[in-house]
């Protein structure tokens, strides 16, 4: 198990050349690396919150595209904005005083609002300050918005297939999703652009990346996961649908600009649609 991301702020830019990243990206990334000991701090956070999809590749599994925000799933469907606060908050300062990073939750808000909703989703904005980001320190010192942040989400009923705990420095392990229960929900992500009208290009090459690099993907463990999370949202999965060309047409919208956020490897379009179509015909599916 690989986890990427430089742990002290002296060690960016020698981190930063090793590793292929851009300095800047290096930066970002120790931001991200503080939230994730943070979560990982926290005994109701880490037992609540499982890092899931690209950045859970990017940190753990895959590194090869990372992206700007941090993806998690709830354990527990009855959270709420103001125990997301009460429980981030502390944990986030106390990450501070080690990494010397300041935090500050600049947005917190439930997305569908209201009551009685069934797949709930909380959008956060997380400002942070560099130690030599002396603007950002100020306005963050003084209640005010960083001007720069990192998008949060939590996603309530979503089905948790399967985890790894991932040591983070922190005084409990960092849940993380397993390649098979990614690929997953990666697969009901493609199988749901059409009727959620939506295009998915990312999907199809973090699953194409995973089956050219050797990943240990168990075919009936993922059948199981995708017909679990595909039953959670009332999707149909059979074959006739990842054949469909509609699907693939949407998949391939954006796609030739992901290769712009590798840094290692990238699969054209033919070729990650032939890898992840002969990967779905060797499923227990209909």
């Amino acid at each position: 198990m690989i986890t990427l991301y430089p742990k002290t702020f002296s060690e960016i830019s020698v981190w930063a050349k090793e590793n292929r990243f851009p300095v800047s990206e290096a930066r970002f990334r120790y931001a991200q690396f503080g939230i994730l000991q943070s979560i990982a701090g926290s005994k109701l956070l880490s037992s609540t919150l499982v890092l899931k999809g690209g950045n859970a590749l990017d940190f753990v599994w895959q590194p090869n595209r990372s992206t700007r925000d941090l993806d998690f799933s709830s354990r527990n469907a009855d959270l709420t904005v103001e125990q997301i606060r009460e429980f981030f908050e502390p944990s986030l300062q106390r990450v501070s005083t080690t990494t010397g990073v300041s935090y500050r939750i600049q947005r917190l808000k439930q997305q569908p609002p209201g009551a009685g909703k069934s797949f709930i989703t909380f959008d956060l904005s997380i400002g942070y300050a560099l130690p030599d980001e002396p603007r950002n320190q100020q306005l963050i010192r003084n209640g005010s918005p960083s001007l720069a942040n990192i998008p949060v989400e939590i996603s309530l009923n979503e089905p948790i297939c399967a985890t790894q705990d991932v040591d983070m420095g922190s005084a409990n392990g960092l849940q993380v999703s397993t390649q098979e229960d990614i690929v997953a929900e990666k697969l009901r992500a493609l199988l749901q652009q059409v009727p959620r009208n939506r295009t998915r290009p990312q999907d199809v090459l973090d699953i194409a990346v995973c089956l050219r690099d050797g990943a240990h993907l168990r075919p009936e463990i993922v059948t199981v996961f995708l017909l679990q999370k595909a039953a959670s949202r009332n999707i149909e999965v059979n074959l006739k649908g990842f054949l469909a060309e509609e699907l693939w047409q949407r998949a391939e919208q954006g796609y030739a600009e992901l290769e712009r956020t590798t840094r290692t490897k990238f699969i054209s379009f033919g070729q990650a649609k032939e890898l992840v179509l002969a990967f779905v015909r060797i499923l227990a599916i209909p």
